[in-house]
């Protein structure tokens, strides 16, 4: 018989990642951190864009905590400080790039 409840993600240290894709001057990485861990202060010296896809934690960006949950994309800038912790075993999608450009300007794939 099928169960509807979500199966735990398979996280077999406290913290993995993989290189999903990489290209020049682009990174994803899946991050997995398991329930009751995480990742302490540190920056990134690009523009870094995380997508969360399983779990719940706390996202701290520059002192400010965003709750993560399933869709929550946090969008850093540059050399800001952030770190994460895990209240149930968590998944993102991390994207590492170097946006340029005007912000105001929209910005789309043509589809």
């Amino acid at each position: 018989m099928p169960t509807t409840a979500a199966q735990p993600l398979a996280v077999s240290a406290p913290v993995s990642k993989e290189v999903i894709f990489e290209r020049v001057g682009v990174k994803a990485v899946r991050l997995k951190i398991a329930a009751g861990h995480g990742v302490p202060s540190h920056s990134a010296t690009v523009d870094v864009f995380a997508t969360v896809i399983r779990g719940r934690g706390t996202f701290v960006v520059a002192g400010n905590p965003v709750a993560l949950q399933p869709g929550v994309v946090v969008d850093m800038r540059p050399n800001v400080l952030h770190s994460l912790d895990a209240t149930e075993d968590l998944e993102l999608v991390v994207l590492h790039c170097r946006v340029s450009g005007d912000p105001a300007v929209a910005v789309h794939c043509g589809a």
